[in-house]
């Protein structure tokens, strides 16, 4: 039997077991939802997320599901499939509905907003997470319609703002909220046989996030509130039900519990909590053995660290597990840390290479994954529309077949409105297909951004500061920059034209940039890679400008290749500077022939360069007056030299006021950077 068989007898079998529910007289529309409501539990246990959407759409199409919580349950599968654009958008969907249908449609809605307000931390957004979190409490307290929250939902809000917090460096209104929350699910205990469980969710949460942002004693304070709860938990209804979960939490606890003490240079302790995790059962798991693994490294047992290692790589062959970003960032980096210190080098030399081979799959995968959300995105939004308008069509078709009996005057009136409606009606369809085009570049231009680097080095010796401006929704301008122990490679490029293709020749040339940078080539050398590259198949005969630099960061000397770029002006102290003079070298992607020649200065320690883009010098005002090179170093010989940044904020000022509100004709990059013993 197909799989699609299945699905249809599934939701035959479902229709007639809410007949039946609807049938008996004496239920009322609220048992009958609840009904619903529990089929639908059962198969988010189940896990099988596609049914589920399958399900909600034939439910709320035969009218036993209201949007509200059919839009929810759309969230919620795609949350836990983790395509987070798909989710958040059926969210906000909810949140536009009438939430107070009923009782029933109101929790779920709460429950809803809930994985909402997380997925929002996952993202990295606090304040809209805050924003929301806040509104569902606030709301809840003074809407007189409202059903009264539980204590789960509104721990899991205190807790999620609190989550929020800490992430924005406020620890002690962050450790007040987990405080709160801790001490309203505390007082269910013994009424609730979940409270106990949720204690120990809420100290969990203060654990790990305070933690993570280096709030030690905040951290190690909540570790003794949840080793306390687990305690209470194991002892309660459901950690006897579920004795594989408590396990896991100690597991947890120990783990954080064995850094907090080697930190503290309580070595005995840690090695007597470490005993501990080994007696726990989650030690022996894939994610135990990784946590061993990091310990162990940490107090210098390396070779008994690189023996889980090779366990570990056994379990992976014979999984044929995919390797992704996470496994690479997780495992494999470790593995390579703990094999170089036991001074095994030929095995680091392997995992170096294994990293390398998966790097390029791990990245394209990735890419193919987002790019199936954004496709499933848009034909989502496509199918409402068209949904929307059919809609439409109808509703108009029954107002026409109302007035068909009506004298000739009314059919006169009948027709002009029905025109002026098609005609509203071409507009509004014109003006959508404009806003989607829209949304599609804005789409678009989100993800060209993120492909450059929008973090930079935080460490000393190193000031660096870059930024980027299209002239449109998306741009042919890159930067880049890679850190690789004491050498610093970094470029600035201008693709030739503008918009989508420009943008795609951007993203190939700055993913090549990245790759050749990690072989540790000198730049010239690259720039004859790249050339190489970028010249194969080029039959729309578009072609680059980069500068390339790589500076070795413990003699300051400063290794470049020009190719076809913008001089940089390079300072001779923290305020006097002139153009680089420099080597005629041609733009990448024209001639694959070439040999491009590098240049080298011995030392810019303390020496502010900064490079840019032919948007900057050629930037016009509406008088179409160029911004200028004369222009250009003026203002950075008359800047006193405060941070990197503050270069870049001040020329982009500058720049702004000479446009005088023109639009810019150009894409914009700037980077400035310094070094400095």
């Amino acid at each position: 039997m197909t799989i699609r068989k299945k699905n249809l007898i599934i939701l035959a079998v479902l229709h007639i077991a809410l007949l039946i529910v609807g049938c008996q007289g004496n239920e009322t529309h609220e048992q009958h939802i609840t009904e619903v409501d529990s089929i639908l539990t059962a198969i988010r246990k189940s896990g099988d997320f596609d049914r589920l959407l399958t399900v909600v759409d034939s439910l709320e199409d035969a009218g036993k599901l209201n949007d509200v919580k059919a839009n929810c349950q759309r969230g919620y599968a795609y949350y836990q499939q983790k395509q987070d654009r798909l989710a958040e958008m059926y969210y906000r969907h909810a949140m536009k509905g009438n939430i107070h249908q009923d009782s029933t449609t109101y929790v779920a809605y709460l429950k809803g907003m809930g994985n909402f307000t997380r997925l929002l931390v996952i993202k990295g957004d606090f304040e809209e997470s805050i924003k929301v979190s806040s509104q569902l409490l606030n709301s809840n307290e003074n809407d007189p319609k409202a059903n009264p929250m539980n204590y789960m939902t509104r721990c899991n809000m205190l807790s999620n703002i609190a989550i929020c917090y800490a992430n924005l460096k406020r620890p002690e209104e962050a450790d007040k909220l987990f405080h709160q929350a801790y001490q309203e699910v505390e007082k269910e205990v013994g009424h609730d046989d979940m409270a106990e469980y949720y204690l120990y969710g809420v100290a969990n949460d203060a654990r790990i996030v305070f933690k993570n942002q280096d709030y030690w004693n905040e951290a190690e304070a909540w570790s003794v509130l949840e080793e306390e709860s687990i305690k209470r938990w194991e002892t309660s209804v459901d950690g006897r039900e579920n004795p594989a979960e408590v396990d896991a939490a100690y597991c947890g606890l120990y783990a954080s519990r064995m850094e907090m003490l080697q930190r503290d240079g309580k070595a005995a302790e840690a090695a007597a909590t470490y005993k501990k995790y080994l007696a726990t059962r989650y030690a022996n798991t894939l994610s135990g053995k990784l946590e061993r693994i990091i310990y162990l490294q940490g107090i210098g047992h390396h070779d008994e660290a690189a023996d889980l290692c090779r366990y570990i790589d056994t379990l992976l062959v014979k999984s044929d597990k995919r390797i992704t970003m996470e496994i690479i960032r997780g495992y494999l980096k470790v593995k390579y840390r703990v094999l170089r210190a036991c001074r095994h080098n030929n095995e680091a030399l392997s995992a170096a290479d294994q990293i390398c081979d998966a790097f390029d799959s791990a990245f394209i995968w990735q890419k193919h994954d987002a790019t199936a959300e954004l496709a499933t995105v848009y034909e989502t939004q496509e199918k409402e529309r068209t949904i929307a308008e059919q809609q439409m069509s109808l509703s108009q078709q029954r107002w026409i077949g109302t007035l068909v009996g009506v004298g000739l005057l009314i059919i006169f009136f009948v027709v002009y409105s029905v025109l002026r409606r098609r005609a509203a009606r071409r507009l509004a369809e014109m003006k959508a297909a404009k806003e989607r085009i829209e949304s599609e570049l804005r789409i678009a231009r989100d993800i060209q951004m993120s492909m450059v680097p929008q973090v930079f080095p935080d460490c000393e010796g190193i000031d660096l500061y870059a930024s980027m401006t299209p002239a449109r929704e998306v741009g042919g301008d890159l930067y880049d920059y890679l850190l690789l122990s004491d050498h610093l490679y970094f470029c600035v490029g201008d693709v030739s034209g503008k918009g989508v293709p420009a943008s795609l020749f951007m993203a190939q040339a700055t993913r090549l940039f990245r790759a050749l940078a990690k072989q540790r080539m000198m730049p010239a050398d690259i720039a004859n890679r790249l050339n190489a590259e970028l010249s194969e198949n080029n039959d729309s005969g578009m072609f680059v400008t980069m500068f390339i630099g790589l500076i070795d960061l413990h003699s300051g000397q400063l290794f470049f290749c020009n190719a076809g770029h913008n001089p940089p002006v390079l300072g001779e102290d923290v305020s006097r500077g002139s153009f680089l003079q420099m080597e005629a070298n041609a733009p990448l992607g024209l001639w694959p022939d070439l040999e491009y020649v590098g240049e080298s200065i011995d030392n810019i320690t303390n020496r502010p360069l900064f490079i840019y883009t032919d948007g900057l010098n050629e930037a016009e005002n509406p008088a179409r007056e160029q911004f200028g090179d004369d222009r250009l170093l003026d203002i950075l010989q008359h800047t006193d030299y405060a941070n990197a940044r503050q270069v870049i904020d001040t020329m982009q000022t500058c720049v702004e006021e000479f446009r005088q509100g023109a639009d810019p004709n150009d894409d914009l990059t700037m980077m400035c950077l310094r070094v400095g013993q």
